[in-house]
C-alpha cells in the first residue's frame, strides 16, 4: 500500500458511529477501543501470510470450500492479483477493524437495518437505481456543465470512445453503472430548487435552502482549536438532511458538495480540545453518502474510487483490512486500489441477486475495461496502473474458466 510517509485520507464506516469521548480518568475511550480492537483482532484472525484459511474464512459459507467455489470467484491462481496488506506499512490502527465475511453478509440480510450494524437493507425491484445529488456551489467549473437532464442524455448516448467530453459528473456516474450493476440519475439542486450556501468559504456558515419547499436546514461546523484552525462541515448534520430527499425509487442517494467535510471522534466539542477527522466521504446506515466532490487533492481515481467505497457501504459492506481492496479504511494518495477483494465481489453478488449467474463477475470486469478509458484520462495517476490490473484478471478469469 504505501510507506509510513505517506498520508492517508480517511474514508468512512457504514453506520452511524457513537461519539467517542473520555473516561473518568480523562483518557479517551477512543484510543481504548482501538487498544482492546487490537488485542482482539490479533487473537480473532488468521496472519497474513496464511492466505488459504484467510480467505476461506472470508469467502466461504459454513458447508463450503474454496474448492466447491466456481472459479470466477476464486481460483489460486488470483492470489498475485490479491496481496494481503502489509499490516506494519498500514497507517495507525485500522488495520484491526472488524472485518466481514461473506457469511455475515448474508446472515445480515435476515434482520432489520440497525444501529449495531447486525443488519442491512436489501434491493427491492421498485428500489434499484443510485441518485446522485449535485449540490456543489462553484459557477464556473468543468464539473458542473449542463443540466442533469443533459448529462443524463449524454451518458447514454456514449459511443465508447475516448474520454467522455461532458462533465466530470457523467463520467462519475458511468463508472458507478459499471461497477455497482445499478443504474444511475443525475440529479442537481438547481434544477430541485436545492442550495448549498455557504459563508466565507463554509468557515462563518453553511446551510442547505429548499425554495420550493420553503425550509432551510442549518449544517454544523467542527473548527479546530487554535488561531487558524481549519473548519468543516459536520457529515452527520448533512445525512440529517439528505436523507429527506432520498426518491422511492432509488436504493442510495449520493450528495456531492464543495465543502470541506469532517467528523468529530472525541473530547469537547465546545472547547474545540477533541479531535477532528477530515474525510473525503462518509456514508451512513440511512442509504445516503456523501464527497467531497471538487476538492484539489483528489483526482479522479481517488474520488470515484472513495463515491463507490462509500456507496458499497449503503449496501452493507464494511472495510476490508486484510486485503489490499477498493474497501479498505483510506487510501493513500497516488496509489488508489480500484477494485475488490473476492468476498466482496461475492457480497455484491449476492446484493444484486445474481449469485446464480455464473457469467456474472467476468461480465462486469469485461465492462469496467470497456468503460475505462471513456472515463478516466490515462493521464490521471494511477488509472493505467488500475487498467493494467484489470486486464490480468479478465486475463486470468478467461483462463481458469474454460
Amino acid at each position: 500500500m504505501s510507506d509510513l510517509a505517506d498520508a492517508p485520507i480517511r474514508r468512512s464506516t457504514r453506520l452511524m458511529s457513537k461519539q467517542k469521548g473520555k473516561d473518568e480518568d480523562g483518557e479517551s475511550t477512543a484510543k481504548k477501543d482501538i487498544e482492546t480492537s487490537n488485542k482482539k483482532r490479533k487473537k480473532a484472525h488468521p496472519s497474513t501470510d496464511d492466505t488459504t484459511a484467510a480467505m476461506t474464512s472470508r469467502l466461504c459459507l459454513p458447508n463450503e470450500t474454496l474448492a466447491k467455489l466456481h472459479p470466477q470467484i476464486w481460483n489460486p491462481g488470483y492470489t498475485k492479483l490479491h496481496p494481503p496488506l502489509n499490516q506494519q506499512k498500514a497507517r495507525g490502527n485500522w488495520e484491526y477493524d472488524e472485518e466481514q465475511s461473506y457469511s455475515e453478509y448474508v446472515e445480515m440480510a435476515n434482520r432489520e437495518p440497525n444501529a449495531e450494524g447486525t443488519g442491512r437493507f436489501v434491493l427491492s425491484s421498485s428500489r434499484r437505481t443510485i441518485g446522485l445529488l449535485d449540490l456543489t456551489t462553484q459557477e464556473k467549473k468543468e464539473n458542473a456543465k449542463g443540466t442533469a437532464e443533459t448529462n443524463n442524455k449524454n451518458r447514454s448516448s456514449d459511443s465508447g470512445h475516448g474520454v467522455l467530453e461532458n462533465d466530470r459528473t457523467s463520467r462519475l456516474a458511468t463508472f458507478l453503472e459499471a461497477y455497482l450493476g445499478l443504474s444511475v440519475s443525475i440529479r442537481t439542486g438547481r434544477a430541485e430548487g436545492i442550495t448549498l450556501r455557504t459563508t466565507k468559504g463554509g468557515k462563518r456558515g453553511c446551510r442547505i435552502d429548499d425554495t420550493k419547499r420553503g425550509l432551510s436546514f442549518p449544517l454544523s461546523l467542527l473548527r479546530e482549536s487554535g488561531r487558524g484552525g481549519r473548519c468543516f462541515v459536520d457529515v452527520f448534520s448533512i445525512f440529517d438532511v439528505a436523507v429527506e430527499y432520498l426518491r422511492p425509487t432509488e436504493y442510495s442517494l449520493l450528495v456531492l458538495m464543495d465543502v470541506s467535510l469532517g467528523e468529530w471522534l472525541g473530547g469537547d466539542v465546545e472547547d474545540c480540545n477533541g479531535e477532528i477527522q477530515e474525510v473525503l466521504g462518509r456514508a451512513c446506515g440511512d442509504r445516503v453518502a456523501v464527497v467531497n466532490y471538487l476538492t484539489s487533492e483528489a483526482n479522479d481515481i481517488e474520488l470515484f474510487g472513495t463515491a463507490a467505497h462509500e456507496l458499497l457501504h449503503t449496501m452493507g459492506l464494511d472495510h476490508t483490512t486484510h486485503w489490499q481492496c477498493l474497501m479498505n479504511p483510506c487510501y493513500f494518495e497516488g496509489r488508489e486500489y480500484m477494485f475488490l477483494a473476492p468476498h466482496n465481489v461475492r457480497k455484491l453478488m449476492n446484493f444484486l441477486g445474481e449469485e446464480r449467474n455464473e457469467q456474472f463477475v467476468l461480465k462486469r470486469y469485461r465492462l469496467l475495461m470497456e468503460k475505462w478509458w471513456v472515463v478516466f484520462d490515462k493521464s490521471s495517476p494511477g488509472a493505467s496502473d488500475n487498467y493494467n490490473w484489470l486486464k490480468q484478471k479478465v486475463l486470468l478469469m478467461e483462463k481458469f474458466s474454460c
